[in-house]
């Protein structure tokens, strides 16, 4: 076999189906009687010397195959194996719309439609190559359902382990007290703001202007009432500016408001009541969204300056607006705002909460308890081990024991204080519950997943050596020696 030829025979490889037609007997059961030695710490596959391949110049037996499962995934192979049967309910309970929205994410890195909207053609093409990709390499690209059933059922195992009471003093437990405890430390009231936003500083200073609005020195907010165009003052004072009530300080900025959001935005009304302004959803400010924008603007919102609410209920409260146009530094702000606080949502009292859901969500409603229910299960999902850690869990109270050497090492990257009890066994390399998988199902069952490119992994070596070995190796045709020192 030339260089080209091997180099085609090789990419051609990548091509193959499970439909390749082997060597030997193609129904011929992989189960045997064979007696081997019990004592043997390494399970065996019935018929290793079994040629499965016939290439120009070397051969593939089983044994190549299965050696090659073990070293490349053989372990994973095993644990889906497992797992398919230990969450049988899990993976049948699995919906389409779970389907979808698992193939967005591993396609995209996210299930956010605006995020993925955001991103070029060109990206999001290799987006969905390199999915296919992994894919294929895995073995699925042909039903890749049923291996998206299974993460699936995983993930879905280890939510359902975070809401189990016997799970209660976990650091993941996500029970009404974890979710109160959550709440108390890290949630923050809703804002209803009347918050403007400006380009610049100048832009800011025409439109107060524009409505005769003037900033004194003092803190307060001022309607110009000279005669001088406001524009060629250069001295505000008792003379020639009154200071706004809060009625009125409310109406001036519903008029900077609709200046400056009219085109965009539904207008607000001069005549609105402060009930009608809090139900804009337009003047509702998130904590954490703002929070991730801008933390400088964030802190001035929340401890800085007070609301309208606080200001009638003390006088000598916080005053509740900006009186000129201000910067808050931030990585991905560089505007000016003039801000007026309505209001915030008063935050529920959590600390030392006993209660149940039932109560909680009474406390602090059931739309934010469902959502920061579905926060710690994101952060959950998100650390390193947290699901390979919950299904070692479950797979300890189903007795599973390792009984080949080299996979039970493997497996202890997955549980660190793993330990193969006992010698191993002939044939059997895994047991849980009553079951059993010997070797000769563990290469069936990855066979079936992969045969394409484990054959791809047990060739490429032999098609090398037999292209080239002699030429490298054996320039004398009549003595062919090969020194390794």
């Amino acid at each position: 076999m030339n260089a080209k030829t091997t180099k085609k025979w090789l990419i051609g490889l990548l091509s193959l189906t499970l439909g390749l037609t082997l060597l030997g007997c193609k129904d011929q059961s992989t189960t045997s009687d064979v007696i081997i030695d019990p004592e043997a710490i390494i399970p065996a596959i019935t018929y290793p010397d079994l040629v499965y391949f016939q290439g120009d110049g070397f051969s593939v037996t089983y044994q190549d195959l299965y050696e090659e499962i073990k070293i490349n995934d053989g372990l994973n192979q095993l644990l889906m194996m497992i797992d398919e049967d230990l969450l049988a309910t899990q993976i049948a309970s699995v919906t389409s719309s779970e389907i979808a929205e698992k193939i967005k994410e591993l396609t995209y890195g996210t299930t956010d439609d605006t995020v993925i909207s955001d991103m070029t053609p060109e990206e999001k093409a290799e987006a969905e190559r390199l999915y296919l990709e992994n894919l294929r390499i895995l073995g699925f690209q042909e039903n890749p359902e049923s291996y998206l059933r299974l993460v699936i059922a995983r993930e879905n195992f280890a939510i359902n382990q975070m809401s189990l009471a016997e799970n209660e003093e976990e650091s993941w437990y996500i029970g009404p007290q974890a979710i109160a405890k959550y709440y108390e430390e890290n949630m923050e009231p809703d804002l209803r703001t009347i918050k403007i936003r400006f380009t610049s500083e100048p832009d800011a200073r025409n439109i107060m202007e524009s409505l005769n609005l003037v900033g004194r020195s003092d803190g307060f907010l001022y309607r110009y009432t000279g005669t001088k165009p406001i524009n060629e003052v250069t001295r505000f004072d008792e003379t020639n500016t009154v200071k706004l009530t809060n009625d009125e300080v409310i109406v001036a900025f519903i008029q900077m408001y609709n200046l400056v959001y009219g085109d965009y935005r539904t207008l607000l009304e001069e005549t609105a009541t402060i009930s009608e302004l809090e139900a804009n959803p337009d003047l509702v400010v998130e904590y954490a969204t703002i929070n991730a924008f801008n933390p400088n603007l964030t802190k001035f919102l929340y401890q800085s300056l007070g609301t309208l609410s606080e200001s009638e209920a003390n006088p000598e409260s916080s005053l509740f607006y900006t009186y000129v146009p201000a910067k808050y530094y931030g990585s991905k702000d560089t505007s000016y705002y003039m801000i007026c606080n309505l209001s915030k949502t008063v935050k529920a009292d959590t600390t030392d909460f006993d209660g149940d859901e039932a109560a909680l969500k009474a406390l602090i409603g059931a739309d934010l308890y469902e959502k920061i229910e579905q926060t710690i299960i994101d952060t959950n999902l998100k650390s390193t081990g947290f699901v390979s850690a919950r299904l070692v869990e479950f797979r300890n109270t189903h007795d599973f024991q390792l009984l080949d050497y080299y996979l039970a090492i493997d497996y202890q990257s997955v549980d660190s204080e793993y330990e193969m009890e006992g010698d191993g066994h002939a044939t059997t390399v895994a047991t849980y519950d009553e079951e059993s998988i010997t070797a000769d199902q563990l290469l069936t069952y990855a066979m079936n997943q992969n045969a394409p490119l484990y054959l791809l992994y047990a060739s490429q070596l032999k098609a090398l050596q037999a292209a080239y070995y002699d030429d490298v190796y054996c320039p004398n045709p009549t003595a062919c020696q090969v020194d390794y020192t």
